[in-house]
């Protein structure tokens, strides 16, 4: 099975990357972008459900981030 994952930064952690690029988007003229948050896309396969959690665990820091995993019918 295919899956894919969103790793982002808890609401409650400063994004210090987010607000760079915040500062650089106003800075060339995009002045309505207020807010950036960075975070990851992660596309893999697994053999079942509880592998893929797994998988994605091992791959978040669940102390400042937290993740969204869904099932794929196929790759994108």
């Amino acid at each position: 099975m295919k899956y894919k994952a969103h790793i982002l930064l808890h609401k409650s952690i400063l994004d210090n990357a987010g607000n760079a690029v915040t500062h650089a988007l106003q800075s060339i003229g995009f002045t309505s972008v207020l807010d950036t948050r960075i975070g990851k896309i992660l596309y893999f396969s697994a053999s079942s459900d509880e592998e893929a959690e797994l998988i994605i665990k091992s791959q978040t820091n669940e102390v400042m981030e937290y993740y969204e995993i869904e099932r794929l019918e196929q790759w994108k």
